[in-house]
């Protein structure tokens, strides 16, 4: 089952929460999300974070996605065809030892400050704390994007690597889940019918 979704909100988009339905929202314009996140990649998502121009090298301008659930930090990667577009995210290899929270860019240092803490549900122990994720100069070694073609997926790397190193299939990890749409029958509190699918 699915358990959490990143989306890319416009306003006006419905994504589904029934407590800001109108009588707009209809399943005919429901937007679906950029991805879904299986609970094996992260059961409890924190705030999604722009990385600014100038911030963390060759990810900047793209999206992290940090982890309550297992204080890992992700970036997220998009893919846009037309009006619609999809997600995918990649463990960056930081990982925080408590739920991660919020984190900002200190523009004075360069710095990623997290925090975070732990009240319920997390595979980090620590209670709480407030951590720095600074650059050590070595290369960052994530996909800047994707692209899904028919045969596979198309990563491209901000840096270059290593020709032996990229094309060992041992190297490589990918999983994929594939979610069906059920959505059925919801109401509100009245017992008046908001939304039905089949």
């Amino acid at each position: 089952m699915p358990a959490n979704r990143l989306n890319r909100i416009k306003p006006g988009d419905f994504h589904g929460n029934v407590w800001g339905w109108t009588q707009d929202n209809t399943l005919e314009n429901y937007v679906l999300p950029l991805c879904w996140l299986h609970p094996e990649v992260d059961r409890s998502p924190a705030e999604p974070l722009w990385i600014p121009t100038g911030f963390l090298g060759t990810l900047e301008d793209s999206l992290l996605h940090l982890s309550y659930g297992n204080g890992k930090i992700f970036s997220a990667l998009q893919q846009h065809i037309g009006d619609t577009s999809q997600g995918a995210v990649t463990e960056l290899g930081i990982r925080i030892p408590t739920g991660t929270m919020r984190g900002r860019f200190n523009p004075k240092d360069g710095h990623l400050y997290v925090c975070g803490l732990v009240g319920w549900s997390s595979d980090q122990p620590q209670e709480g704390g407030f951590y720095r994720v600074r650059r050590t100069g070595v290369p960052i070694r994530a996909p800047r994007t994707f692209h899904v073609v028919q045969d596979g997926v198309v990563l491209t790397f901000a840096t270059p690597l290593d020709a032996d190193s990229a094309t060992d299939s041992d190297n490589w990890r990918l999983e994929a889940w594939n979610f069906h749409d059920t959505i059925h029958a919801v109401e509100n509190v009245s017992g008046e019918q908001l939304l039905d699918a089949r």
